[in-house]
């Protein structure tokens, strides 16, 4: 019985790019043979436009997330991102999933506190710094654990691949996959462009990075030149913006009083496509802040899929997707009139660019990506499987004088069923029972050192052949030579408690990023929860 959860940022109640790549990561690795698949929302379910297409597959269950029975009766509109993440951890734990698919930098950050949980996420972000240089040494930090922590990270291109590469280079090759949009197969006909009216489409969310005030107020322009010009707008996502507070009003205004613009609000996915199919350009012109991105808008391939022509930005990313010689880049107004008015009248130009955005399409359907699918699936889901409890538990010998950090950490690994743990207890920094500890070091198969003090020392020196040491470093060891003076040729990995501790003991020791890791001290959150307050506590951590 294979157990799937999906949680996410994106409300399904609205239309955009992120609602729609939730909603087709769902119905892919249900068409790829999942038993169960739990889906998650953050929103009560009114608007069917986008999950209705989950009653097709009986594997899907969704699974409304402000349901009162799971806040203690409390009435909820939509969950924050905390309480997303609070649910998940739950449902997992009633549920024990196999696989977890986790979409925003909130929740993944959230998640990554929970150890055992985080291990089976695949993680797939967009709503992180897209430059090295926009990386504080916090989110980078934050980065690495959850790369390090997960069991896949998922990059919609291979700008997102070397930002965690970059973040967490430590990171297995194999474990940062490409997770690209996924659109539906392709019809087996669509009308000639030649026979389309001179309509163009644009759908998703009405934002002012997206130049959808831009597209309304300069279609005047177009259609006063072009015959019987037609702009459809579809979706009902209007952003606020903090640079200009009346945004929604002017945008809501255009969409409803700009001449030669049709506005169809939010439409189901097939809807769309029918539009889409019935258009001869499609719009994905965005603001020059946005050249930089490394996300491209899935947009760009139901368009290609639907036949049409497309009006994008010449940036990197769509130069390597469509070519520099692509004839229908706008990086400006009149760029964007220019080449509406040029895909209106020139059919050469608007078929050839139709062509380079349907071969690209065409490798992003859904059919052409299940096998990638199963594939993932069967080395991860198999991944897992081959951590369950063997028949012999592994002997894990823990050796330090001053285990207060470790005990946690210790019923963790127990309760798992894959340990036996046995404790070397010292006296000191460097006293202990040398006779205990070589009768201890015979029964074991890892070596962990609390502390990387004389514990670690002696053991490097003593350990044999097929042990694994590992030794945890928190700070006072920097200005202790214990390390330093250990062999180090036999500590096959060192976890530090924080990552700036690692940034600082690594310019001295220089392990390098393959043998070291973060584990972090921990609070046990139980000591603090609500039903462990006193009546009259003014406040709630």
């Amino acid at each position: 019985m294979t157990r799937v959860l999906i949680c996410a940022n994106p409300d399904l109640n609205y239309i955009d790019g992120s609602s729609i790549w939730s909603q087709t990561i769902a119905i892919l690795l249900a068409k790829s043979g999942v038993d169960s698949l739990h889906f998650l929302t953050k929103s009560t379910p009114e608007r069917m436009e986008l999950f209705e297409a989950f009653d097709e597959h009986d594997a899907i269950k969704i699974i409304d997330g402000t349901s009162p029975g799971f806040w203690a009766g409390q009435v909820m509109k939509r969950l924050q991102d905390h309480q997303l993440t609070d649910l998940a951890v739950r449902l997992d734990e009633k549920f024990e999933y196999d696989l977890v698919v986790v979409r925003g930098y909130n929740i993944a950050k959230n998640i990554s506190g929970h150890v055992a949980f985080l291990a089976k996420c695949w993680v797939y972000l967009t709503d992180i710094p897209q430059a090295v240089e926009q990386l504080t040494n916090e989110r980078k930090d934050i980065l690495c654990r959850i790369s390090e922590g997960s069991l896949r990270i998922l990059c919609q291109s291979d700008g997102f691949k070397a930002i965690w590469r970059f973040c967490a280079p430590a990171a297995s090759e194999e474990k940062i996959s490409l997770y690209s949009p996924v659109i539906p197969d392709f019809p087996n006909t669509v009308p000639p462009l030649t026979e389309r009216a001179n309509k163009a489409i644009y759908a998703g969310k009405f934002k002012p990075e997206w130049n959808t005030l831009e597209m309304a107020k300069l279609w005047r322009d177009i259609s006063d030149t072009s015959a019987a010009a037609e702009l459809v707008m579809i979706g009902d996502k209007i952003h606020h913006s903090k640079e200009d507070h009346s945004y929604g009003e002017k945008m809501q205004k255009a969409l409803e009083k700009t001449k030669g613009l049709e506005w169809l609000g939010a439409q189901s996915r097939e809807a769309v496509q029918i539009e889409m199919e019935n258009a001869k350009v499609g719009l994905s012109w965005r603001a020059e802040s946005m050249n930089d991105t490394l996300e491209y808008s899935t947009k760009i391939l139901e368009y290609g899929r639907a036949g049409c022509g497309v009006i994008l930005n010449r940036n990197i990313l769509h130069e390597q997707f469509f070519g520099g010689d692509y004839p229908l880049f706008a990086n400006s107004d009149a760029e964007f009139i220019e080449k509406m008015r040029l895909a209106f009248s020139n059919d050469d130009v608007l078929n050839a660019a139709a062509q380079k955005i349907k071969t690209v399409a065409r490798s992003h359907t859904m059919s052409n990506r299940l096998e990638e699918m199963v594939s993932l699936l069967e080395n991860d889901i198999g991944f897992l499987a081959d951590a369950k409890p063997t028949a012999k538990p592994l002997t894990l010998l823990v050796a330090g004088h001053d285990l207060k950090f470790f005990n946690g950490l210790k019923d963790c690994l127990q309760q798992l069923g894959n340990y036996v743990v046995i404790v070397d207890q010292w006296q000191g920094h460097n006293k202990h029972d040398e006779t205990k500890s070589f009768s201890l070091l015979q029964q074991a198969d890892l070596i962990f050192c609390e502390w990387c003090l004389g514990n670690i020392q002696w053991y490097s020196k003593y350990k044999l052949p097929g042990q694994y040491l590992v030794g945890r470093f928190h700070a006072q060891e920097k200005d202790l030579p214990y390390l330093a003076s250990s062999v180090l040729s036999s500590i096959d990995h060192v976890a530090y408690v924080s990552h700036q501790i690692r940034r600082e003991a690594e310019e001295i020791l220089n392990l390098g990023a393959e043998k070291s890791s973060v584990i972090a001290n921990f609070l046990d959150s139980d000591n603090f929860t609500i039903n462990k307050k006193v009546a009259d506590a003014k406040y709630t951590l």
